[in-house]
């Protein structure tokens, strides 16, 4: 049996011990194999020869049902699912109970009390950049962790993922914009020089500088804009290293931050800071810091320290907003507020990350996971459950049946937004996703065997 040529494997390596001529055991150190020790499964070594050790060693091993099935489909960081829910939930309940801010707001007659209901209902708006600061933090650390694998950035098959993930369920949403909900809506509307900024993703500049479209599909703004970070954000770090993040990162912030002071200073409205992906980089900056900082540190926070990160990232900009009342987001202290509530969503992020202390429920997590078409759907749950209420039911008199009536139309409109979401990703957006496996970064210049560091082919089969 010709001897393998990787090197001596320690006790935290990820290769197999060295064995006797002709057997390897079944003694794992990889992270990766973890499973086969935590079951009672006994499995036997079949040696492979050498002419077929062209393809990398295998674990073929009984399924054991549903449980295993669960646990290949699981996320690597459900706490993060988890954070990416909460923030759709902010959106969702900034976008229903906008319309009814001001009444609420002045059923108080104390200035302080209405403030900070008017604090709470603005603070809605930063589910947006917790998404934003999410996406950079977790497609930095997937940029990272190809680059110290293979020394380069397979940018090709990296756009190809996010098309796959990004694309079926946005282009579909836009054919039903335009060909279905107009006879369903009455006031659903997307011009033809909107429908074509969304089709380019470039919506969140004509967003920007003529104002949001009367129509469901306007939230998608957003996706352009994080569509153009998925473009951009990997030919910058190949093209000046991945070693160079954190002064990058700062530039944006900096960038933002010129750019938002234009802005003012020729008194555009607050969509030209808000849709202008230029003044609005605050929150990608902080995500790839934060992905970049982890990445560096070798022991995860204590609780104490995760409470007092939590408590920042709420109580911050919350603070902001109750001084600041609405123009913290288009009025001079914007220069201030955006970096300010980046870092808050920074501060959330941390608090959260490889956080064990607590059981992640399993809904949360798979809410988390079908965010994205939480996302899409929400605002055509909405409008649809309003109309069927408001053509239904008869107008509430007084003030509980009129709170026990809005209450059950965000209700019954959050629930057809899930069970929506559940649907698309199950039947529509799930067929997509499996071919993301098609594009996976490789050495081309390596056979299978020498990237899985050169340890001989080996299947193992159960007894």
């Amino acid at each position: 049996m010709t001897k393998s040529n990787s090197p001596e494997p320690g006790p935290e390596g990820g290769g197999l011990p060295r064995a006797s001529a002709g057997k390897i055991p079944v003694a794992f150190a990889s992270p990766a194999s973890n499973h086969a020790r935590e079951t009672s499964e006994q499995f036997s070594v079949v040696d492979i020869p050498h002419a077929e050790r062209q393809v990398p060693r295998l674990l073929v091993r009984q399924t054991g049902g549903a449980k295993q099935k669960s646990r290949a489909n699981a996320p690597p960081h459900p706490e993060l699912s988890c954070l990416r829910f909460w923030a759709f939930l902010l959106i969702f309940a900034h976008h229903f109970l906008g319309r009814y801010q001001e009444a609420i707001v002045g059923l108080s007659n104390d200035p302080r009390s209405s403030r900070i209901v008017s604090a709470l209902f603005d603070s809605g708006s930063l589910g947006l950049d917790m998404f934003f600061c999410l996406s950079s933090f977790l497609i930095t650390g997937i940029l990272l962790r190809e680059f110290e694998a293979n020394g380069r950035l397979d940018i090709s098959a990296f756009l190809a993922r996010r098309a796959l993930r990004i694309f079926p369920l946005y282009f579909g949403f836009l054919a039903l914009t335009v060909f279905v909900l107009p006879h369903v809506l009455p006031n659903e509307h997307l011009s033809g020089q909107y429908l074509i900024a969304f089709l380019l993703f470039g919506a969140n500049w004509i967003c920007a500088f003529q104002g949001f479209p009367t129509s469901v599909a306007a939230p998608l703004w957003s996706v352009s804009g994080e569509q153009q970070f998925y473009a951009l954000w990997p030919v910058l770090l190949g093209w000046l290293s991945p070693r160079r993040i954190v002064p990058l990162a700062l530039g944006c912030i900096l960038l933002s931050t010129t750019v938002r002071a234009s802005v003012l200073h020729l008194g555009l409205a607050r969509p030209a800071i808000w849709a202008n992906t230029l003044a609005h980089l605050d929150p990608i900056a902080v995500g790839a810091l934060c992905s970049v900082w982890l990445r560096n540190r070798q022991s995860d926070f204590g609780e104490a320290t995760r409470r007092w990160l939590l408590a920042f990232g709420v109580g911050l900009p919350l603070t902001l907003l109750f001084i600041l009342g609405p123009s913290a987001y288009h009025g001079p202290w914007s220069i201030v507020f955006y970096p300010v509530a980046a870092l808050a969503c920074g501060s959330i992020l941390l608090s959260v990350y490889r956080q064990t202390t607590g059981t992640h429920r399993r809904w949360l997590v798979y809410l988390g996971q079908i965010s994205y078409g939480l996302f899409v759907f929400h605002t055509l749950a909405i409008q649809l459950v309003q109309g069927i209420f408001v053509a239904v039911l008869p107008s509430p008199q007084g003030m509980s049946f009129k709170a026990a009536f809005g209450f059950g139309q965000m209700s019954v409109a959050l629930a057809l937004t899930t069970a929506t979401a559940m649907l698309s990703y199950r039947f529509f957006e799930e067929p997509f996703l499996r071919y993301k496996a098609m594009f996976r970064p490789t050495k081309p210049s390596q056979p299978a065997f020498e990237r899985l560091g050169g340890s001989p082919a080996v299947v193992l089969v159960p007894k």
